[in-house]
């Protein structure tokens, strides 16, 4: 009978632990990551429509601020009829 032996160095054991470690935080700190990749999107947008109104609006807060109003204003708008279709068509039913 052969018996196999396996050697587990102390390097590969830390290496699974600090893996484990990094997935354990990652998952308690979901909703941490997931505002901060959500405010990269953001900032990145932002940038975008910044640039292209740099030729009409020479001060960067105040194309910011437009932008954030327009981007605020078309998200109301939008839900806002999506609210009226929900409400004109509560009293029907979807499944028989």
């Amino acid at each position: 009978m052969n018996i196999t032996q396996i050697d587990i160095s102390t390097r590969t054991l830390l290496k699974i632990v600090l893996l484990g470690a990094l997935i354990l935080a990652l998952v308690k700190l979901y909703n941490v990551v997931l505002i901060i990749l959500i405010a990269i999107v953001i900032a990145s947008f932002v940038e975008s429509a910044v640039k292209k109104l740099k030729p009409y609006i020479k001060s960067r807060s105040v194309a910011v601020f437009l932008i954030y109003v327009v981007v605020i204003g078309v998200l109301v708008l939008l839900s806002s009829f999506y609210a009226y279709l929900y409400r004109r068509n509560v009293g029907t039913c979807i499944f028989p």
